[in-house]
């Protein structure tokens, strides 16, 4: 009982190596490859990515979400029981166009993303802040293992592990 079982598993299956990887970008100067290295600490991005691989590999998605605010990057790690998906009305969609999480910041209770901007709202959805971010698209990626086999959440594919765990 003083193991965590699910932990051990989880770890061993979703962080392969014990030293991260080293990200350069091709043809940059000596100054950008510095300022890129110094975004990605800042960021702290080889521990989120980290935690995100450990979602995925726990609960079949992790959703991570990149931002530059005020002080810095910041790469923000949701999983599964941390935010909710909206699909177009239409139904065309495989995937979804409005991500809903929780939060504190700015006063506010969440936080609605979609391709144009973020939007901060209260406990009864009245707007308190809102950014354009002028991407074009959605600024999260479904980190995953496996592509989903059903549907989007995949909700059986871990099953068997947490059910052998307890």
């Amino acid at each position: 009982t003083t193991r965590n079982v699910l932990r051990h598993v989880v770890d061993a299956l979703s962080i392969a190596y014990n030293t991260a990887p080293s990200r350069k970008i091709r043809g940059a100067s000596e100054q950008q490859s510095e300022a890129f290295a110094a975004a990605y600490r800042d960021g702290c991005v080889d521990e989120r990515l980290e935690q995100a691989s450990r979602i995925a590999t726990h609960s079949n998605v992790a959703h991570v979400l990149a931002r530059w605010e005020v002080d810095g990057p910041r790469l923000i790690v949701l999983g599964p029981h941390q935010c909710d998906l909206l699909w177009s009305p239409d139904g065309r969609d495989e995937h979804p166009s409005i991500m809903v999480y929780a939060t504190r910041s700015m006063g506010a209770a969440f936080v609605l993303v979609d391709s144009e901007r973020w939007i901060w709202v209260d406990d009864n959805w009245r707007v308190m802040h809102e950014e354009l971010h002028r991407l074009g698209m959605v600024p999260w990626v479904a980190w995953r293992c496996r592509a989903p086999v059903c549907d989007y959440w995949d909700v059986e594919l871990g099953r068997d592990l947490a059910e052998c765990t307890i």
